[in-house]
């Protein structure tokens, strides 16, 4: 019975077993259009990293290579030609002020001294032989005046008994002689009187002479032990034990460490702000690090003159502290300064930033995560556990605003995004 229904209803059978395998068909169907939809919907979305800005007062700063300099290089010379007994320091070496460097032979010196010494005391005396000569040629010049005048008298006495014939001739003559005598002896000493000033003057003048060079030899002594006049570094030595040295050869020089500087080139482009800054004293610090050790500095000055075939301008700084000893003359370090600060501005890596001048914020839009482009200012550069950020400002962007920073090539207005991971300003890579 069931063999004749199924025979009848056969056809029947096979059409609901068709529109069942239809049904079960246009189910999987959709089931799998479902799951490629989902897929090709996620494939929209792009993975990034993101920030959240931070409004703050930033300060700008400029990482310059300078090198450490010392423009007052003491050098002590040799006074005296003769030959080194000791080098008491070598190159390099810190010296303390009033340390003996280096030792001359002084034996010749000594014996110019004494020479000199006697010398002067020789026209000592003859100085006071003048003198006496001058007390003694006085009183012979009043014993030669009274001569001259009883002289006088004779030859007149003598002429008038002549006229009597009382006397000869010869004894007029005679008398005559006396006279011219007595005349000649008072020329003679009055000449002696009137040079006594002369010889004075000249022996003084050599008196003075031969003291100066005394003076002078005196000095030499004194600056042949080469001592050190400052607290500085030893940078060169020419002279070694039993070498011979000239007047005026250059034997020791050194530097005072607290007169050292450092000299960079500022940029081109920063000339302008930076020496604005300097002028109105806005700009706060300057540091160095040496060796591991970092050091404070204050800006000197900045050169308003450029060097030839060079860009930009010399600026100088000084360590704000003692000038460590390991600031060696010559080393290339870098300086970091401090700009003024810019009010209400946000730091971002470099990563964030696109076109130059472009960053993009993710905003949210019918729960979809979308990116939009601001046109922003870089107004400078600061560094954070010695990364770079840019220092940026824009009338669109607001504090807690989250701003892409990874690198996409295809960033663009209205990409749908996914943030996959939030970056702080200190870690952010």
């Amino acid at each position: 019975m069931l063999k004749d229904y199924i025979s009848k209803n056969k056809s029947l059978f096979y059409s609901l077993l068709i529109i069942a395998i239809a049904i079960i068909i246009t189910i999987l169907m959709y089931a799998f259009k479902q799951k490629a939809e989902k897929k090709e919907f996620k494939k929209h979305f792009v993975s990034v990293s993101a920030i959240k800005l931070q409004k703050n007062n930033n300060n700008p700063k400029i990482n310059l290579f300078c090198t450490i300099v010392n423009p007052y290089i003491t050098k002590l010379k040799s006074p005296i030609e003769t030959y080194v007994d000791q080098v008491l320091v070598h190159p390099t070496e810190y010296v303390s002020e009033g340390k003996t460097l280096i030792k001359l032979n002084l034996e010749e010196i000594h014996n110019d001294i004494k020479l000199q010494e006697n010398k002067i005391n020789s026209m000592k005396e003859q100085i006071k032989l003048v003198e006496k000569n001058y007390e003694f040629d006085k009183q012979l010049l009043q014993s030669e005046k009274n001569k001259l005048n009883i002289a006088k008298k004779n030859l007149k006495r003598f002429e008038q008994l002549q006229a009597k014939l009382a006397v000869s001739k010869k004894q007029v003559d005679d008398a005559k002689f006396d006279l011219e005598s007595s005349q000649l002896g008072v020329i003679n000493r009055q000449k002696e009187i009137d040079l006594y000033p002369i010889k004075k003057s000249d022996l003084t003048h050599q008196l003075d002479q031969a003291t100066n060079q005394l003076d002078n030899l005196k000095l030499d002594l004194k600056r042949s032990t080469i001592i050190s006049p400052i607290n500085g570094y030893i940078t060169q030595v020419n002279a070694a034990k039993g070498s011979k040295v000239e007047p005026g050869q250059v034997l020791i020089e050194l530097h005072d460490n607290n007169k050292t500087e450092i000299r960079c080139q500022i940029p081109e482009l920063y000339v302008s702000q930076v020496y604005k800054a300097s002028k109105s004293k806005n700009i706060t610090k300057g540091y160095t690090e040496i060796y591991g050790v970092k050091y404070e500095l204050k800006m000197l000055n900045i050169s308003s003159i450029a060097r030839i075939n060079q860009g930009g301008a010399d600026a100088t700084f000084l360590f704000e502290k003692k000038t460590p000893p390991l600031a060696i003359i010559g080393k290339t370090v870098k300086v970091q300064i401090t700009m003024p600060t810019i009010q209400d501005s946000y730091l971002v890596p470099l990563s964030a930033i696109y076109h130059d001048h472009y960053i993009y914020k993710i905003i949210n839009d019918k729960k979809m995560s979308k990116l939009k482009s601001v046109k922003i200012d870089i107004l400078g550069i600061d560094y954070i556990n010695n990364k770079e950020y840019l220092i940026i400002k824009s009338p669109k962007l607001h504090p807690n605003e989250t701003v892409l920073m990874s690198t996409l090539a295809t960033a663009t207005e209205g990409l749908p995004v996914k943030i996959i991971k939030y970056n702080k300003i200190d870690d952010a890579a």
